[in-house]
């Protein structure tokens, strides 16, 4: 008799835990399913940086909601096994509080990474300026920034340290090459030099129209300052500036001219 009471209460349990988890796995696939609909469409029609980050938000949506459907369907087999929830909430209260205090630094990574992609601040691809280095965006996370500089080092940035960001992907880099020469040499003579050499290096890849001489900008002491503007993309910027500086220090020793 006591066999058969037990086998039976064995049974009548394990039924009702496989209705449980099957019951909360279909309702997780129909969660997942409408909001895959409702967001994934409008996601699909935007740009590469749009669809990106949309993808993105989506992801971490599914794994919230993964997350809160997988604590309820635990709860609910507890209970099921006569398990007393109450102490083990309190429990793993105590353990989170403990978490998140050690992990306070943490929190505010995935909390910053969350900002950063729902208001768009920079995506991958984009060219910034973070924490003093200047970079291509190579990975971005929710918890860690990825640049790769122009030197091709990567720096990994935490997203809770992130307090300035200057993004140059969102209109054309101006790279600016001063010039500074011996006021010996007035600006009739060294403006079609600085001229000349901007034509030089006027089919160079990366260069964009626009590119001017600016004329005297400056003086100081016994040197006159003359600015170069060379409209480019943010990655191309330093090479183009360096071609620049090469054909006028070429021109300037053959005339003999003077740097300061």
């Amino acid at each position: 008799m006591m066999l058969e009471k037990y086998s039976g209460l064995f049974f009548t349990k394990s039924v009702r835990i496989a209705l449980i988890l099957a019951c909360t796995f279909l309702a997780y696939k129909a969660v997942e399913f409408i909001i895959s609909r409702l967001v994934g469409f409008p996601i699909n029609k935007m740009g590469n940086t749009g669809r990106q980050r949309g993808m993105t938000l989506l992801s971490i949506t599914q794994h919230i909601i993964f997350a809160v459907f997988c604590f309820f369907a635990l709860i609910s087999v507890l209970k099921e096994l006569d398990i007393d929830t109450t102490s083990l909430l309190a429990g793993v209260s105590i353990i989170g509080l403990s978490i998140g205090v050690g992990a306070q630094s943490m929190v505010k990574d995935f909390a910053a990474g969350f900002f950063i992609l729902v208001e768009n601040q920079y995506a991958l691809g984009d060219i910034v300026k973070i924490k003093s280095i200047t970079g291509k965006v190579i990975e971005l996370t929710l918890r860690t920034t990825k640049i790769e500089s122009t030197d091709h080092v990567v720096h990994i940035v935490p997203n809770g340290l992130i307090d300035t960001v200057t993004n140059y992907s969102k209109e054309t880099y101006f790279g600016a090459v001063r010039i500074a020469v011996s006021q010996e040499y007035g600006p009739d003579m060294i403006i079609p030099v600085l001229q000349d050499a901007l034509k030089a290096v006027a089919d160079r890849p990366g260069l964009k129209a626009g590119a001017t001489v600016g004329g005297l900008s400056g003086m100081d002491g016994d040197a006159y300052f003359y600015d170069v503007i060379l409209p480019a993309e943010w990655i191309d910027s330093y090479s183009v500036c360096a071609a620049y500086r090469c054909e006028v220090a070429r021109r300037f020793n053959e005339r003999g001219i003077v740097l300061r």
